[in-house]
């Protein structure tokens, strides 16, 4: 008797069991198919000559590896690579620097045109009147307007061309960009383990 029970629980139970079983590889792929989505990934893009940093303070002159950050396929700016993973004061300095690059190109531009200006009016011609010859025109040139016109022309161009090379560089190096991504990807699948009971 003891030995039919025993056989006709084992019928009921191990469907029971196989059941559980896929409901909890099933939900291993969702958590799986999650983390994919939502991890940060760095990938690199070159070097960049002139910049370094910590969490405290962006670019100083050096040499760092360009970067730029993924979540999951999904490209994210390097401030908001900062935000998501919890970093609002790099995020904010991350920010700022790239709308410094964007400022400096359009005074520079300014500038510069501003300097070619003064450069072009320094030079003309004079007009003066004889009494026997008539109007007489004379080139003259200006060699203090001509001077600040060439400093503003080259400080112009100086701020443009640092800007460009500042839109096309990170604001904090690949190694610390490394280190944050891969907290967040522990913290990350911490906490989908920690979750097996929901359904996200």
């Amino acid at each position: 008797m003891n030995r039919s029970l025993l056989i006709c629980l084992v019928f009921v139970l191990s469907p029971l069991w196989a059941l559980s079983q896929q409901a909890q590889d099933s939900l291993m792929v969702e958590q799986s198919a999650e983390f994919k989505r939502l991890k940060m990934t760095i990938d690199l893009e070159g070097v960049d000559m002139t910049s370094y940093g910590n969490l405290f303070s962006c670019a100083e002159f050096n040499i760092s590896k360009k970067w730029k950050a993924y979540q999951g396929w999904q490209p994210l700016s390097e401030w908001d690579f900062f935000r998501i993973a919890n970093y609002p004061d790099p995020s904010v300095k991350a920010r700022a620097f790239r709308d410094n690059a964007y400022n400096e190109m359009l005074v520079g531009i300014m500038g510069a045109v501003a300097g070619v200006f003064l450069m072009i009016t320094s030079s003309g011609d004079k007009t003066e009147y004889d009494p026997i010859l008539g109007e007489i025109k004379t080139p003259y040139f200006k060699t203090v307007r001509f001077a600040i016109g060439t400093v503003i022309t080259t400080g112009g161009g100086t701020l443009f061309w640092d800007g460009i090379v500042k839109r096309h560089r990170n604001c904090y190096p690949y190694s610390l960009a490394a280190k944050v991504a891969e907290e967040f990807n522990t913290k990350l699948r911490k906490r989908l383990q920690e979750m097996p009971n929901q359904k996200r």
